[in-house]
């Protein structure tokens, strides 16, 4: 056959050995790798093995390996061939030729795996610190210890100004390769400021590659920008495109990059202190042939410190509902974290707050929500309205108070003549026409002794009461609709 990736005159036509690799899980891609073992021919040198790549099409071919059968190698010294496969590719065609008669015998093993470097959080790598949860993979730390889960508002007002040796800890593995780490990034969260004294940087500073000749040096680098990104490089003594590692088929093996920084006075970013980090192999292998994929292991900080609870708004607006004022409150947050509930608290000073309702938070979640909660009583005049939030474990946080203004229908509300006999005369403005005005009068012990409905036209009114049958004494008289009350005192003699 002729095959067009050959780069000479085929092979002799039949005899090829066809061979389907199924790999139905194969999303992200990754390496498909065949190794051959017990070659044996008659009568040819080499063997030929053809990659068709994800299509089944004779003589045409995407590459090609060449075993010299007395010794077992390819070209790449090694006794097996790889090849990549992209995304979602679930079929890999190959063949394997001679350029006589065909192959007398071998055995070939098929293994499918995702080339390269891997986050480790299946081996039980030693926790950082070792409190901290096992299996993670990746631990992130201040001053040596595990970051605050949640950090309050107070508690962030003191950490401002303040210096951390922030160090993000991964444990890598390559069950399958000889891939290792070469490239190192941390995008720091917007809470972080002026970082200094990146480490490891200089010579002699790999983890793994520690054997002469086999060394090397991780250079740390500050490359600024928005967000401000740290980086690290490995270059080995011996091959410069090597990362840091001396094995093949390894796990939890530990490399901790660290720096200094400060909390920036400006940040109010809940997820302020989330660094996100990024590891990439060296995509060649120590000793490994054949083509290889460079991995890209991207963990988001999950343990770095957040806020409870990201609030986008929270209102107050006063209505009038059946007739009646009332203030209706309304909340959106972006995220939520161990959040039990929220306490609605008001105020008729704005320094002195009562607790008003209490509504059920959403625990844990990154969704967008949003909450209701109403004021059936509300304070007339200005007030104010305020949100509490408390965790599951009792922290509490508190947001910006906001203001409530319930005008009156009702100014100008005075009796005469004080005292009183026969009659009593209500004057009064009104904003509107109401025909729900009431007016109740009470005795000094606060029994309803009078009660009488009323019509108010827009602008001044003047009401009489009969009051001739009132014994002499001390009364109150309330005068309005809704909750909008106005109360005044008058007497009888």
């Amino acid at each position: 056959d002729s095959w067009s990736c050959l780069g000479f005159f085929g092979t002799t036509p039949g005899e090829d050995h066809f061979y389907s690799v199924q790999w139905p899980d194969a999303a992200a891609g990754g390496t498909i790798r065949l190794t051959f073992t017990n070659v044996t021919d008659a009568n040819d040198t080499y063997m030929e093995v053809l990659s068709l790549g994800s299509s089944c099409s004779p003589s045409t071919c995407a590459s090609h390996g060449q075993m010299t059968i007395s010794t077992g190698l390819f070209g790449t010294g090694q006794n097996y061939i790889e090849y990549t496969v992209g995304a979602g590719i679930a079929n890999y065609y190959f063949v394997v030729d001679a350029q006589n008669d065909g192959i007398d015998s071998y055995d070939v093993l098929a293994e499918c795996f995702a080339t390269g470097i891997e986050l480790d959080n299946v081996n039980s790598c030693a926790p950082i610190p070792v409190s901290a949860t096992a299996n993670m993979g990746y631990y992130q730390t201040w001053d040596g210890g595990a970051p605050d889960d949640n950090v309050t508002p107070a508690e962030l007002a003191s950490m401002v100004g303040n210096t951390y040796t922030v160090c993000e800890n991964v444990y890598i593995q390559n069950p399958a390769g000889w891939e290792w780490l070469k490239y190192f990034e941390v995008t720091l969260g917007e809470c972080w400021t002026n970082p200094t004294n990146l480490t490891p940087n200089g010579n002699n500073t790999a983890f793994y590659a520690t054997t002469a000749p086999r060394t090397g040096d991780w250079i740390g680098t500050d490359l600024g920008g928005t967000p401000n990104v740290l980086s690290w490089t490995f270059t080995h003594d011996w091959i410069a495109a090597w990362g840091d590692g001396d094995v093949c088929c390894y796990n939890c093996n530990l490399y901790s990059f660290c720096f200094d920084a400060e909390v920036d006075p400006l940040c109010d970013e809940p997820n302020g202190f989330q660094n996100l980090v990024s590891a990439t192999d060296d995509g060649i292998g120590g000793g490994g042939g054949g083509a290889v994929n460079a991995s890209n292991v991207t963990i988001t900080s999950t343990s770095g410190t957040i806020l409870p609870v990201e609030l986008i708004s929270f209102t107050a607006k006063s209505v009038i509902e059946d007739g009646k004022n009332m203030v209706v409150l309304n909340w959106t947050t972006l995220s939520e974290t161990n959040n039990d509930y929220y306490t609605i608290e008001r105020s008729s000073d704005g320094m002195h707050f009562e607790e008003l309702s209490r509504v059920q938070g959403a625990g844990t979640t990154t969704d967008i929500s949003t909450y209701y909660a109403a004021d059936e009583n509300p304070f007339m005049g200005v007030s104010y309205y305020r949100l509490k939030q408390t965790d599951f474990d009792g922290r509490t946080e508190w947001f910006d108070m906001v203001p409530v203004e319930i005008s009156s229908d009702l100014s100008g509300v005075s009796v005469y003549p004080n005292p009183a006999k026969e009659e009593l005369t209500i004057s009064f403005r009104s904003n509107e026409i109401r025909e729900d005005y009431s007016v109740m009068v009470y005795s000094a012990f606060g029994q309803v002794i009078l009660q009488q409905a009323i019509v108010a036209s827009k602008g001044s009114n003047a009401v009489k009461l009969n009051t001739s049958v009132l014994p002499s004494g001390m009364y109150f008289l309330t005068i309005g609709a809704g909750g909008d009350y106005q109360k005044l005192k008058f007497t009888i003699r």
